[in-house]
């Protein structure tokens, strides 16, 4: 086989894997996806089989372990670490850490401490999901990620992607946007299409934050994890469903506000359910804590 055809066979092979970690899909899905993203008749769908059959699936998805505080072998320097992500998967899936992720946000703490506790826990949820889906998980695209660190010199990233011939983009399932969640930033940005794949990039990610109303609270969360970790974030078709594990594992929107009512008032909080709320207090912490190391 040429080599092109070669190089291009083991990156698809990388992307079949990946969507089959990152979000539980099937053969027949992974294929219907590849030949979305590079048109029809680029890889047959018995490959993909093949692929997917050889990597092994795990059978016991469902069987996923509550967190239980203050197991002294999950516990590294900063007890509270744990506690806060605990708190950013309440206000975002409705409830608290699964033991796999605490194992793993304990082991990328330290890489990820130059990040927001919402950029950590969604690398730290993605690297869980991966392994819960999978008995042999691909993670080579967020290995690379941890590697070069993009939100400090992303061009590290693109640079050490060409030469490994592996795709410079992640693929973070809370950075991946279903259409009915992305319909408020539909009068900001011109170039959403909604039958299309839209991708945005992480400094369009942080305009939109800074203008999107503040009842979106989950929508803007997002946004600020993609300018954190210098990922784009992803718009999926309105054609397109996604599904997630495990079913319950769904991130929500928030309740909008009447269009004339003030934010500043009460009505703001009382359209807003628990979890919402806690994220909202949870950003104002992170902006306090942001103000305060400027100030020292």
């Amino acid at each position: 086989m040429p080599s092109g055809r070669r190089e291009r066979s083991d990156r698809l092979r990388q992307e079949s894997l990946v969507l089959k970690d990152s979000e539980g899909w099937g053969a027949v899905r992974i294929h219907r996806e590849l030949e979305r993203r590079y048109g029809a008749g680029v890889v047959s769908q018995r490959a993909v089989s093949k692929w997917i059959a050889a990597s092994g699936t795990k059978t016991q998805r469902d069987e996923l372990l509550p967190w239980r505080k203050w197991q002294p072998e999950l516990w590294q320097q900063d007890a509270g670490y744990l506690l806060r992500l605990d708190l950013v998967s309440h206000g975002l899936l409705g409830r608290g850490l699964y033991e796999e992720e605490a194992r793993w946000a304990t082991r990328l703490e330290l890489a990820l401490q130059s990040v927001s506790v919402f950029a950590q826990w969604a690398v730290v949820e993605e690297y869980a999901r991966r392994h819960i889906n999978s008995e042999t998980p691909t993670t080579d695209d967020l290995d690379l990620m941890l590697a070069t660190r993009p939100w400090r010199d992303e061009g590290l990233l693109e640079r050490t992607a060409r030469q490994a011939g592996v795709g410079s983009t992640p693929t973070i399932r809370t950075l991946v946007l279903p259409h009915t969640m992305a319909w408020p930033l539909l009068k900001h940005i011109s170039l959403f299409k909604p039958d299309i794949l839209t991708a945005l990039a992480p400094r369009v990610a942080k305009r939109l934050f800074e203008h999107i109303d503040r009842a979106f609270v989950v929508l803007r969360v997002v946004l600020h994890i993609s300018h954190e970790l210098q990922q784009p974030v992803i718009i999926q078709p309105r054609s397109n469903t996604t599904e997630h594990y495990p079913p319950s594992d769904e991130i929500g929107i928030g309740t909008k506000c009447s269009d004339d009512a003030d934010p500043n008032e009460t009505q703001f909080e009382k359209s807003l359910s628990e979890e919402a709320l806690l994220l909202q207090d949870l950003f104002q912490a992170l902006d306090r804590d942001r103000r305060q190391s400027i100030d020292e």
